[in-house]
């Protein structure tokens, strides 16, 4: 499930934006997990940028954003998500907020980097509790928020930008609980 244009090259998964979807390209992976780390190998080249979407249905969670300049760990409206869970029929029997939805979507942590066009790069992103941690290149930064300890149950690769593509490759989930990796029922990782 996604949008956008993604491909497998040489056993990597390659993925651009495409303007007619109106939307950022994205690959969805179906997973249930709570508090784990995602490893993956991460290509930029050309005008774009790499967001690792954390979601219970279709509604996001929270979000690593990777710019040639910063990486970035982000929160999610709570009202936008509440929204989306209700249209579904989703209900996770939780609300870790209490009720107190109107906080904006926001970077809650980020790192300066000076990322290279073309080059691969390691990303580390450990998710535990209410604290979403990103390193890339050596470098690191930790948000914490409430709204992170949700439910998931997929996550997804996206690549933003016109004038360019992602490339990733040896893509490994980790369950934090027992260190045992995790693998997708509905779509094998590329290893």
């Amino acid at each position: 499930m996604g949008q956008g244009k993604w491909e497998i090259i040489d056993g990597t998964l390659r993925g651009q934006q495409l303007a007619a979807d109106n939307h950022t390209g994205f690959r969805k992976i179906y997973l249930d997990h709570q508090n784990v780390r995602y490893s993956y190998d991460v290509k930029l080249e050309g005008e774009v940028f790499h967001q690792l979407l954390i979601n219970w249905g279709l509604a996001h969670i929270a979000k690593i954003m990777i710019r040639y300049e910063e990486a970035s760990v982000w929160k999610i409206k709570e009202a936008n998500k509440r929204k989306q869970m209700t249209a579904l029929g989703h209900d996770q029997g939780r609300d870790p907020l209490a009720g107190k939805w109107d906080e904006a979507t926001k970077s809650i942590a980020s790192v300066p980097l000076k990322l290279k066009t073309g080059h691969w790069y390691r990303v580390e992103v450990e998710m535990k509790d209410d604290s979403l941690s990103v390193m890339v290149d050596g470098k690191s930064a930790t948000g914490h928020h409430i709204g992170i300890s949700e439910k998931k149950d997929n996550f997804g690769f996206q690549a933003g930008g016109l004038t360019g593509q992602i490339s990733i490759d040896n893509i490994v989930v980790v369950d934090l609980r027992d260190a045992n990796e995790l693998r997708s029922p509905a779509i094998p990782l590329p290893m």
